[in-house]
């Protein structure tokens, strides 16, 4: 599932530290075929984000952060969920059947 964003988002521009994340009005938009829109009831920063934000992630910038999250399928083209579902994010680029990915270790997935 791709996350999109809308609204108000901590946005990670630059790998300066917390110096490079930037809040930033997003611009709403409908979810990508076989996507999610998520409407966050709740997000917070945590370490997660701050190594990403000191550039030790691979992720380039500008990306929109907050590794925890929580809130409500806003529009869905995936028929696992529809609008209403409430949702915990799990913002992870994995693969999920690798040999890392099988065994919890998703961070070393290479994908």
């Amino acid at each position: 599932m791709e996350v999109l964003s809308q609204g108000k988002a901590a946005v990670y521009e630059e790998p300066t530290g917390p110096a490079g994340v930037r809040i930033r009005e997003r611009p709403r938009t409908e979810p990508k075929p076989g996507a999610v829109a998520v409407a966050i009831q709740a997000a917070s920063i945590n370490h997660l984000d701050l190594w990403l934000a000191h550039g030790a992630q691979r992720v380039t910038p500008p990306r929109v952060i907050a590794a925890d999250g929580a809130g409500v399928v806003h529009a869905s083209d995936d028929p696992a969920w529809k609008p209403g579902d409430e949702v915990v994010l799990f913002p992870t680029l994995c693969c999920w059947e690798c040999e890392w990915c099988r065994a919890g270790e998703n961070v070393k997935c290479a994908s």
